[in-house]
């Protein structure tokens, strides 16, 4: 495959999971893929994946070298979300299928009930 045409490799992916209930939309003008939840997991940028991973996963792939956050704007990084380059392209459907769970699980988390995320604010008075 040529340096800088991955975007085959990305839509490959994404047909895969079609039947998952996952959607192709835009983000910023780049194709991305939104978990069945509606909201944006993966995005193709620039020949490289953008995927928003659980924060222990981020830490092991930032000791991978290329692999940074992602950084739209100068000085704005968007937190969990990296940039995977095509050197990585091996794994890119992995960290498709781990970006998706972990965007569904984080809005699954903050749509339970209070009394069913696991905090104590203290005793009650």
């Amino acid at each position: 495959m040529a340096a800088g045409d991955h975007q085959p490799v990305f839509e490959s992916i994404a047909h895969g999971l079609r039947d998952e209930g996952v959607t192709v939309s835009q983000m910023m003008g780049h194709p991305c893929l939104k978990a069945a939840n509606g909201k944006i997991a993966v995005t193709y940028w620039h020949d490289s994946l953008l995927v928003k991973l659980p924060p222990a996963d981020v830490e092991a792939w930032l000791d991978e070298p290329d692999v940074g956050y992602f950084e739209p704007q100068k000085g704005r990084f968007m937190k969990n979300w990296l940039v995977i380059p095509p050197r990585y392209v091996d794994e890119w459907e992995k960290l498709t299928v781990a970006s998706l769970k972990n965007v569904a699980e984080a809005d699954a988390i903050r749509e339970q009930p209070v009394s069913a995320v696991r905090f104590r604010l203290g005793p009650q008075a």
